[in-house]
Order: C-alpha cells, then sequence, then structure tokens
C-alpha cells in the first residue's frame, strides 16, 4: 500500500514540469486527473437532461 502512495506521487512530480515545459499546453487547458474529468463529464450530461 505505501509502495502504491509513493509510486503515484512520483509519477505526480514527473508529469508536472513535462506538462509546464511544454508550449503545446499552454493554449490547452489545464490537464485534471481522470476523477476530475469524469466528474465534469457527469456535471454536463447533468446540465444536457436539464436544459433539454
Amino acid at each position: 500500500m505505501n509502495k502504491n502512495d509513493n509510486h503515484i506521487s512520483a509519477d505526480i512530480k514527473q508529469a508536472k514540469p513535462i506538462i509546464s515545459d511544454n508550449p503545446r499546453n499552454i493554449h490547452q487547458p489545464k490537464r485534471t486527473n481522470s476523477v476530475e474529468m469524469t466528474l465534469e463529464i457527469l456535471r454536463q450530461l447533468e446540465r444536457n437532461k436539464t436544459s433539454s
């Protein structure tokens, strides 16, 4: 369990500089993790349901 936590935090640390240093990402919204993306999709689906 502890091993996995360390592995995940290491991945996050490695990913951050790549995203911030990549000029392609300047015009793109900040990358989110899959949980945040899923929640955003669910919110959009709820909005679509109420509007139609």
